[in-house]
């Protein structure tokens, strides 16, 4: 038998096992790097579920909707009527969506709400209305 013979299948070997080696390492640090994605994926996503809880949570406590159908339509006629006397002008700078949208359905700081202008008082706000109709819509 030849030594000689023996060892270039044991070098082969060696060198396949330091491939597959280095193959594994390269895969564990792979990995960690996947984990900590999703670490900062799922961070981000529970802070993006805490604020929507709290919005909601805000908009639930708004005193804003009565509870009940009387109180329903008296806030109805009471809108009609304030709506009537309000100017039709909009807010210089709504901070939240929540805001926009009351503007539109219910108006602020006595102001007709945008939901009820006519083509004319549209025209007169039309920059700033055309902005905010895209959120409205």
């Amino acid at each position: 038998n030849n030594p000689a013979a023996g060892v270039a299948p044991r070098r082969l070997e060696a060198e396949q096992m330091r491939h597959m080696n280095s193959l594994l390492i390269g895969l564990r640090r792979d990995n960690a790097e996947m984990r900590a994605e999703l670490s900062r994926m799922s961070e981000r996503q529970e802070q993006r579920h805490n604020v929507i809880g709290r919005n909601v949570v805000q908009l639930m406590r708004h005193p804003l909707f009565p509870r009940d159908q009387a109180g329903i339509e008296n806030a109805i006629v009471q809108n009609e009527a304030e709506a009537r006397a309000a100017p039709a002008t909009l807010s210089r700078n709504p901070k939240t969506l929540h805001t926009l949208w009351i503007e539109y359905e219910f108006g602020l700081a006595n102001r007709k709400a945008a939901k009820n202008f006519t083509p004319a008082e549209r025209g007169k706000v039309r920059y700033a209305y055309h902005r905010r109709k895209v959120v409205w819509d």
